[in-house]
């Protein structure tokens, strides 16, 4: 339970955490933590950090090829065994509209 407040409490700042991955501060597995297996607390989160911490994470890892920001984009897609399609569908758009050269 105190792990789950944690998380809770941790996930008003996803924001924060994205705008930090570029730094190479271990945002990413911050970002990862708070997620893993965690349905509820990914869709509590609202649309427009969602796309901005997408966003930072396909650019950290175009720049840097880190496979930590690969690892935070997985455990989003599909979270607790179930397919996100927001996330999915956000994700594509940005490789798509980003990163498609």
């Amino acid at each position: 339970k105190d792990q789950m407040d944690a998380k809770r409490h941790l996930s008003s700042h996803v924001g924060m955490f994205a705008k930090h991955v570029p730094l190479r501060v271990n945002a990413s597995a911050a970002l990862q933590e708070i997620f893993k297996d965690n349905r509820r607390i990914l869709t509590d989160v609202p649309g427009e950090v969602v796309k901005e911490m997408i966003e930072q994470l396909v650019s950290s890892y175009v720049a840097r090829r880190r496979a930590t920001s690969l690892r935070v984009l997985e455990s989003i897609c599909v979270c607790a065994g179930t397919p996100m399609p927001f996330i999915q569908n956000q994700l594509a758009a940005t490789l798509l509209q980003q990163h498609s050269d």
